[in-house]
């Protein structure tokens, strides 16, 4: 018979009011089962939080499946970013027909530059990204205030043109209409405010000023751009490619070599982090699996257990239709339940999150709750409900659907269903992959911080001198260090001071070159890998406390005028002269820095790529092309004393500088921020899993001891003791944990070549942690079983034969 709508209204809240009666008749069973769904569906959405954050979220940018970043590769160099000239630039724009807009910004995407905020104040750092005129064109964003840049801003004369973001006009100017046309000094130079973006205008990420790109820039710069309609990458990076070789015969000859690389904007921002994530999200899936394969089975007791209530309801002509909806209306109420502590845990989860997640997993800001991430924890609460709600749904409403004999009796050989054992299976094989997954993370982290860097990072320093470009001349420069430094070293607190061209750990802040090497033809010299050059002063081995290995290192006699000299790696030595002494070879950066004789060998540092060693090449400061920009400082006491004194001191010997001092310690944890990340969550996930799993094959192993004390009760009367009662449980144990540890195995061992690129010196098949992990899987599941087979094993067989 159909219901009309209003029955059927009512007869929904009736069966709903019925299951809340139920489920608080048994709240062991409603808080079990809630806890065990809110833990998981948190884990899940706190995921799914970060992945929609960074991969699905829209960008900033209108229209950004259009939009292509564009740079150069350089196949002799083992990283992928060349840079740009403007001039070459310049010719893909004013050529490249398959763009709409074409436009220039800095490779490293923003530059911490000092701004003097007022007469007597300290400079404080502001976050530029340089950009050409046709920027916001491309990004296709206008200013809300004001205007954007012009071609006219491009010139190299007059003030610079400056746009503010939304957040500093508000932060630094109080959002006061005045700001516009107001004359800034940024880096020493005059700027002037033209215009101020609109609220969520954020790309670059962090940017507080846009700045106009002169004409005659020397930055390394990439290209983004708008394409045409009916215009893909191929087509305009074969175009672009076609122009770079062209300007390359023209005017470069040494970019003949390089290639044009074009991707999309998205990929640009988060290629690399697009795995990792994946990993995590299917890490969170897999807990979601233990936990609804565990609910399942404690679902299907409390249905197996409501059979005669199931029948008499059936003989009294109730359909099976009806007596499913019953069941399903409780595991969606208790799926609610845990849906909503859920997503409560998931914003406790996402604060903790927040501080854990390294800078590549927050390319747009901080991540909040909001409709797509509470739609995805809706459609999981609901799948959830149906995954374990409808097999023991289904199994519960057999035997009346059948028309089972009498209403107290059990189908023969009930207990001998597979279903549970499937579950249990399932779940212990879910839980191995896991801990495979989290044991493999784990053991790479483990390789992170066990990796000899080649120098002690306790009591070391990294500081980051922002001297406006006015005062950044050569021969200032070389006078400021050669005063500074003394005093650097007589702080107390303060061990030993160098100056520095890179930060460490700055993969995008540092100068390679292939130098020419004397006694090498062209092609041997083409044919060898790049170095990475450093100028620093002779006080930087024992700051960085480097081993030499022959020769000497840098001292008082290497000055401008004196025999132009370097200091090798012990990594570049045997790369360029492999079974010969370095010391005494000559090699050349440019033809107008003429020969330089090597001095000495030292020892590899890993201080530009924590996990690689580079060929380094140190140059004497004072006979560098380029001019330190940094120190790096050891402390020999509190280093809380020695960074006070530093300040103090550098501020009277710079005060129109901008200064960040970081523990070198800091930006080491920040650069193994993302492998700690990972492996943190997914040993979480996994030591969840463990738990379900073991909850699980205890419940299986419990409900089978009640289903089978009879057959216990008889095998006792008949002989059988205690420990033979114990050994066939346990047997029964042994079984359901070797044959998930096996099947999880095997399915880990696909996995792990899926995760693959996030390990470091770690094999996918590491027969250490497999063998590990399966034995400590099993012992658990053996554990879980040890209490219902003890209990079995102490079973009266007099008091089992009396209640039958």
């Amino acid at each position: 018979m159909m219901l009309d709508a209003n029955e059927t209204e009512e007869y929904l809240m009736r069966e709903l009011r019925h299951a809340a009666r139920r489920l608080v008749r048994r709240p062991m069973l409603t808080v079990v089962v809630t806890l065990t769904m809110a833990l998981a569906i948190a884990a899940t959405t706190t995921v799914f939080h970060v992945v929609h954050d960074v991969l699905l979220r829209p960008l900033p940018v209108a229209g950004e499946d259009r939009v292509v970043k564009l740079w150069k590769y350089d196949p002799a160099r083992d990283f992928d970013h060349f840079p740009i000239l403007f001039d070459e630039f310049r010719r893909w724009r004013d050529h490249g027909g398959g763009f709409r807009e074409l436009a220039a910004m800095v490779s490293e995407g923003t530059w911490s530059l000092p701004m003097e905020r007022a007469a007597g104040a300290e400079p404080t750092l502001v976050r530029v990204a340089p950009v050409s005129a046709d920027f916001f064109a491309v990004v296709g964003a206008s200013p809300v205030l004001g205007r954007g840049f012009q071609r006219a801003d491009e010139t190299p004369a007059g003030h610079r043109a400056v746009v503010l973001s939304h957040d500093a006009w508000v932060r630094r100017f109080d959002g006061a209409a005045d700001a516009l046309g107001r004359l800034l000094t940024v880096d020493g130079q005059p700027q002037q405010v033209v215009g101020v973006m609109p609220p969520g205008f954020d790309y670059p990420a962090g940017t507080e000023f846009w700045q106009c790109l002169p004409t005659d820039t020397r930055a390394e710069l990439e290209a983004i751009g708008r394409l045409n309609p009916g215009v893909d990458r191929d087509r305009v990076r074969a175009e672009i490619q076609t122009l770079s070789r062209r300007f390359a015969d023209e005017q470069a000859p040494w970019l003949a070599d390089k290639v044009v690389v074009a991707v999309s904007l998205r990929e640009s921002l988060v290629g690399e982090v697009r795995r990792p994530l994946l990993v995590l999200f299917a890490a969170a899936g897999l807990v979601l699996a233990v936990a609804c394969a565990n609910v399942a089975h404690l679902l299907l007791v409390e249905a197996l257990a409501r059979r005669r209530q199931f029948a008499i309801r059936s003989a009294l002509g109730a359909p099976r239709h009806r007596l499913l909806l019953q069941l399903l209306t409780e595991s969606g109420l208790l799926a609610a339940l845990g849906g909503v502590a859920g997503v409560g845990l998931a914003t406790v989860a996402l604060e903790a999150l927040e501080r854990l997640r390294p800078a590549a997993l927050s390319p747009f800001g901080a991540m909040r709750l909001d409709g797509p991430v509470l739609g995805f924890s809706l459609l999981v609460t609901g799948v959830a409900a149906l995954a374990f709600g409808l097999a023991p749904a289904l199994a519960g409403t057999r035997s009346a659907a059948l028309g089972a004999g009498s209403f107290g009796a059990r189908s023969p050989g009930h207990h001998r269903s597979a279903l549970p054992r499937v579950l249990a299976v399932a779940e212990i094989s879910l839980a191995m992959v896991l801990l495979i997954a989290a044991g493999l993370l784990l053991r790479s982290f483990r390789e992170h911080l066990r990796l000899d860097r080649g120098f002690r990072s306790d009591h070391l320093v990294a500081v980051e001198l922002k001297v406006p470009s006015s005062e950044r001349g050569r021969d200032r420069m070389l006078a400021l260090y050669d005063g500074l430094l003394p005093r650097l070293a007589s702080l107390p607190g303060v061990a030993s001071a160098s100056p520095t061209l890179n930060r460490p750990f700055a993969t995008t802040d540092g100068f390679d070159a292939q130098p020419t090497i004397a006694g090498k033809t062209p092609e041997e010299t083409a044919s060898l890998p790049w170095v990475h050059l450093e100028a620093v002063s002779p006080s930087y081995a024992e700051t960085l406390e480097l081993e030499l290995e022959s020769g000497r290192f840098f001292d008082s006699r290497d000055r401008a005028e004196g025999q132009p000299v370097a200091v090798v790696n012990r990594a570049l030595a045997a790369a360029y002269w492999p079974g010969e002494e370095a010391v005494g070879k000559r090699l050349m950066l440019f033809e107008a820095d003429g020969w330089r004789t090597v001095v000495g060998v030292v020892s590899d540092l890993r201080l530009r790529d924590p996990t690689a060693v580079r060929l380094g090449l140190y140059l004497p400061m004072a006979q560098s092309p380029w001019m330190p920009r940094h120190l790096t400082v050891r402390t020999s006491g509190d280093p809380a004393v020695a960074v006070a004194a530093l300040r103090r001191e550098l501020r009277r010997w710079l005060p129109g500088a901008a200064i960040g001092i970081t523990p070198v310690e800091t930006l080491l944890s920040a650069e193994i921020a993302a492998p700690r990340f990972n492996a943190l969550l997914v040993t979480a996930f996994a030591s969840l899993a463990l738990i379900l799993a073991a909850v699980g094959v205890y419940g299986v192993m419990a409900a089978l001891v009640g289903q089978r004390r009879s057959e216990i009760g008889v095998r006792m009367a008949l002989g059988a003791d205690g420990r033979w009662i114990l050994r066939l449980f346990l047997g029964d144990g042994l079984k359901l944990a070797l044959g998930g540890v096996l099947l999880g195995s095997g399915a880990a061992l696909v996995a792990a070549r899926w995760m693959e690129s996030l390990l470091f010196r770690t094999r996918t098949a590491d027969p250490a942690t497999f063998a590990g992990l399966a034995l400590l899987l099993t012992a658990v599941a053996m554990l879980a079983v040890l209490i219902p087979a003890r209990r079995a094993a102490r079973v009266d067989p007099l008091t089992v034969l009396g209640e039958n």
